[in-house]
């Protein structure tokens, strides 16, 4: 029987993700709990429905609840000594609404109960590996047998990224352009045009299967800051965007004198805003919730399914050049010149729900009514991480100054 791998401490998934930020590949966690353990059974939570899902392993909304209807098949654990066969059942019971649930033959022997554990799949084969195994983790930072695995089945594209690094390079060293167009998409367009890719009605452009985002981080001399917006989405459920601005805005009056009902604040898991708001992650119902949160109320307001909030993050493609660029003006004209890189890989769409538990992730809320007109204006909930929390959404980056 294999030592049961034990920790002095847990491991955080923020921690976890850092571990496995080298590797673009798709991956869930989860946990067993002592009861889990006696029973042979775990929780599908959102996170793992939506993981085998998307990697076409297991699809619980066409499952029917009973045992005739369990799926069985092969899994591996995988461990310093290589993979290690199992059978994953994945059922609905007839009992509890049928809420999904999960199992791993023979987890006992790996894992015991708070540990952390990723899924991911190979050939479409389940594989757990458990990150609170100390060996494993040494495994895994010293390209061992467990990193190796994960290596595998990892896909870089290298030869494309090189080639558009090379373009990249090349455009850089033509230094100040003239900007096509104006406005936010301006440099987006004046990128594309310099890599010969013809405008679409894409948001942003692909170059062999890598997207392409620009942005400015100078104009006329002064640096631009702030957090990076990752998508935007208003919720699926619950109050509009508009009703929720009319319920909890308040009333100021603009630098123009209008009087207008306005919310504009940052709303996180972590705390309650001025407002009342604030967000909470429901495992049960896989949704994020917008929650009123003042004196002894605690109110549902809105919310996003898991589902939809991944939707909206999933970029057209798994990798990703976010390419900077220096602006300034000359005679009343923008130029500009891009400077530097940064390559990643997939995102960690299904680690949305935890990002936003810990509060890495955020959403703004930038809304007005005009109480004279009765105009409305918004610009969308903006999901936001700041720049040195990047990291955690987009995996294993790559920085490029030319």
């Amino acid at each position: 029987m294999p030592e049961i791998p034990r920790t002095a401490k847990s491991l955080q998934i923020t921690d976890a993700i850092l571990l496995l930020k080298s590797f673009p590949i798709p991956y869930c966690f989860i946990s067993p709990t002592d009861t889990g353990l006696a029973k042979s059974i775990m929780d599908a939570t959102g996170q793992v429905r939506d993981f085998l899902a998307l990697e076409g392993i297991h699809d619980y909304s066409n499952q029917k609840q009973g045992s005739d209807y369990k799926a069985v098949f092969d899994g591996y654990f995988v461990t310093t000594r290589g993979l290690v066969p199992t059978k994953v059942s994945l059922y609905r019971p007839l009992t509890k609404r049928g809420d999904p649930r999960i199992w791993f033959s023979h987890l006992g022997k790996y894992a015991v109960s708070g540990d952390l554990l990723v899924l991911f799949s190979k050939d479409k084969s389940l594989c757990i590996l458990n990150l609170s195994s100390p060996q494993n983790v040494s495994s895994l930072l010293n390209a061992g047998t467990v990193f190796q695995e994960l290596e595998n089945i990892s896909d870089v594209h290298k030869k494309a990224k090189a080639e558009l690094l090379a373009r990249l390079e090349e455009i850089s060293c033509r230094g100040w352009i003239p900007a096509t167009g104006s406005g936010d998409f301006a440099v987006g367009d004046t990128l594309e045009n310099a890599l010969g890719i013809a405008r679409n009605n894409l948001r942003s452009p692909d170059y062999k299967g890598i997207e392409l985002k620009s942005k400015r981080t100078v104009r006329d001399g002064i640096q631009k800051s702030g957090r990076t917006t990752l998508f935007t989405k208003t919720p699926d459920k619950g109050m509009s965007y508009r009703e929720i601005v009319s319920a909890f805005g308040r009333e100021k009056i603009d630098k123009k004198g209008k009087k207008r009902l306005g919310l504009y604040d940052t709303i996180s898991s972590t705390k309650t805003d001025s407002f009342g708001l604030r967000l909470y992650v429901n495992e049960v119902l896989a949704r994020v919730e917008l929650r009123y949160v003042m004196d002894a109320v605690d109110e549902y307001v809105s919310s996003w399914s898991f589902k939809c909030l991944r939707d909206a993050a999933a970029t057209k493609h798994h990798e990703t050049m976010f390419v900077d660029a220096e602006s300034k003006t000359i005679s009343g004209k923008e130029y500009l010149h891009f400077v530097s890189a940064t390559y990643t890989n997939k995102p960690n769409i299904l680690q949305l729900p935890a990002l936003i538990e810990k509060g890495i992730i955020t959403v703004d809320i930038a809304g007005h009514l005009d109480l004279a007109t009765g105009k409305w204006r918004d610009h969308g909930m903006l999901w936001r991480v700041l720049p040195h929390n990047l990291i955690y959404f987009v995996g294993e980056s790559e920085r490029y100054t030319f």
